[in-house]
């Protein structure tokens, strides 16, 4: 899937540029394991302690019994899902304030999601990568032999192996929604603060009407880059799972 929305400008001097892609893909591996044997399925030790604990980790084995003998005696050919969910999301705005400045604002995020095969359960991580960064630069022209160009680049490369969605945190859930609300709450204020300081004629309305959606977008860029971060840093303090 894939939508770009970049209208030639939005008002004199001014453009935006969006940009977002997909990519689902899902189909099954074809792997190989040890596996018990039909005998070996049910723990025997006459500690229930033990029991508990060697009944739990032969639930992580899948139901199908080894089918090459000729193999290993426990070789067990297989297939088990994957599901790949890849995103590209790219926001631009252009800015041209008089003939010799132009100014530049870029932003960029990409997300890898991946649910891994696994013919034994925690054979393998859930994987998330996120690349994102913010480019902004000004040019002006100081005559017609110079002309100087100031900018700010921020790269971030996040890399995260959890347990898979068998076993999904709670607070990845909830800050979700936490985020979802943030965004909310900024789109109304916005939208309403604009609106209500709207005077004059109707051409005033359609210019204000893009200055809320350039700075709903700005604003919600910003906010999921610092929520993002905040969510980030957290982790590593170990106060949300």
């Amino acid at each position: 899937m894939h939508c770009e929305l970049g209208p030639p400008a939005l008002a004199e001097g001014l453009a935006l540029l969006l940009d977002f892609g997909q990519i689902l893909t899902s189909g099954f591996v074809n792997g190989n394991v040890q596996a018990p044997l039909a005998n070996e399925r049910a723990p025997r030790s006459t500690n229930a302690q033990v029991n508990s604990i060697i009944g739990d980790l032969l639930k992580a084995f899948p139901s199908d019994l080894p089918n090459l003998p000729n193999v290993s005696l426990r070789q067990l050919n297989s297939n088990a899902p994957r599901d790949v969910n890849s995103k590209d999301a790219l926001a631009r705005l252009d800015l041209k304030s008089s003939d010799k400045t132009l100014a530049a604002l870029r932003y960029f995020v990409n997300d890898y999601n991946e649910d891994p095969f696994q013919i034994i359960l925690g054979q393998n991580p859930h994987t998330e990568l996120r690349f994102q960064g913010v480019y902004t630069n000004v040019t002006h022209t100081f005559s017609p032999n110079t002309t100087g160009r100031f900018g700010f680049h921020y790269d971030r490369a996040r890399a995260h192996l959890d347990v898979t969605k068998q076993f999904v945190y709670i607070s990845n859930f909830t800050f979700g929604l936490f985020k979802s609300l943030v965004f909310a709450v900024i789109v109304t204020v916005v939208c309403c603060y604009k609106g209500f300081k709207v005077f004059g004629s109707g051409m005033e309305v359609g210019r204000a009407t893009m200055q809320a959606v350039v700075m709903t977008l700005i604003s919600i860029i910003s906010a999921d880059f610092l929520l993002s971060l905040l969510y980030n840093v957290l982790s590593k303090l170990d106060i949300v799972a």
